[in-house]
């Protein structure tokens, strides 16, 4: 290899789990186990904390689903954020979490009243449910549904 070869080469990036794959693969997950279900993503720069998801369930509850991902024990969770789930969280407010890394790729389920833990300690918040995948989505959102 020439110095001129190396000098060209650009590193490689690595891709990051984004919360758009992650609202994509819950989507399809919503339509194939609970296909009575309503979703709509809330996309809000006006009002910062309100979480990404809304979902309105078979019964007719609501449900607020923030959606997080990362590489590594520590969530990205905004203070404003964690504000609205500890505001709200005696209603159906939660975080989700999917992990992927070396080991796999992990689903983690907190409860609003968990927001603050899990933005100072991350994954080892403990979690309301811990899924590996293949995930069961039935019992996520049953988990969601039966709070």
């Amino acid at each position: 290899m020439m110095l001129d070869d190396f000098l060209d080469e650009k590193p490689v990036k690595r891709k990051r789990p984004r919360e758009a794959s992650f609202w994509q693969q819950m989507k399809q997950a919503l339509k194939k186990h609970k296909s009575g279900w309503s979703a709509t993503r809330l996309e809000s720069r006006v009002t910062h904390g309100v979480p990404d998801l809304l979902l309105l369930d078979d019964a007719g509850r609501w449900h607020l689903v923030e959606l997080k991902t990362t590489e590594r024990k520590k969530v990205d969770i905004s203070p404003h954020q964690v504000a609205f789930a500890s505001k709200h969280a005696r209603g159906s407010c939660w975080v989700a979490v999917k992990i992927k890394n070396a080991e796999g790729s992990f689903l983690y389920l907190y409860d609003g009243a968990k927001a603050m833990d899990l933005r100072m300690d991350g994954l080892d918040t403990e979690p309301v449910l811990k899924l590996d995948s293949p995930f069961d989505w039935d019992l996520f959102f049953d988990t969601l549904a039966n709070s």
